[in-house]
């Protein structure tokens, strides 16, 4: 009984470790395809309207709260210790405020 209560904590966490590698591979993988948008944006910026830098405006905003999400959870993965994850944490969270 305790033995297989061991297995499935094992197994939910390996499946936990798994799923926010994958979380932050995917984060980064989407990064590309909206800096790309950004960059359309910015080569039309003279044939734009309001609707136009509106939308430039929420892709560069979508670009960097990717960045900086997938950032932090590569972070908070390399290190995994509590005690700097806490502090990696408050350093990044402190510094995403500031700008």
């Amino acid at each position: 009984m305790i033995s297989e209560l061991i297995e499935v904590e094992t197994f939910f966490y390996i499946l936990q470790t798994v799923l926010g590698i994958l979380y932050c591979v995917l984060l980064f993988a989407g990064t590309p395809f909206l800096l790309v948008t950004a960059i359309v944006y910015l080569l039309l910026w003279g044939k734009q309207n309001i609707h136009g830098w509106t939308l430039f405006s929420h892709t560069l905003a979508m670009l960097l709260n990717y960045m900086g999400q997938a950032i932090t959870n590569t972070v908070t993965r390399v290190y995994d210790s509590n005690d700097t994850a806490t502090s990696t944490c408050k350093i990044i969270g402190e510094l995403s405020v500031e700008l």
